[in-house]
């Protein structure tokens, strides 16, 4: 009895798993940019710069919202960011 699968059962669990993750990634749709940081930070500055949230809206993606906590702006809000499957 073999432990190892032969070539042909090999190749066919690998392609297999292939399928599997090709269709499991979540693939970026779009990179989101916050723009620049007015005042920008300093990276001397350990206090935190950024409030990130991150939810999932009704139609399976994947939102985030921005806030600058020094600036009490927010940045992006609800923005999509990738579609989940």
């Amino acid at each position: 009895m073999s432990v190892l699968p032969s070539t042909q059962g090999h190749a066919a669990f690998r392609n297999n798993l292939l399928q599997k993750l090709q269709q499991t990634i979540l693939k970026l749709v779009r990179c989101p940019t916050l723009g620049y940081l007015d005042p920008p930070h300093s990276p001397r500055d350990r206090r935190p710069r950024l409030d990130i949230a991150f939810g999932v809206n009704a139609e399976r993606w994947l939102i985030a919202t921005v806030r600058d906590l020094l600036t009490h702006k927010e940045l992006m809000h609800q923005e999509p960011v990738v579609r989940l499957l």
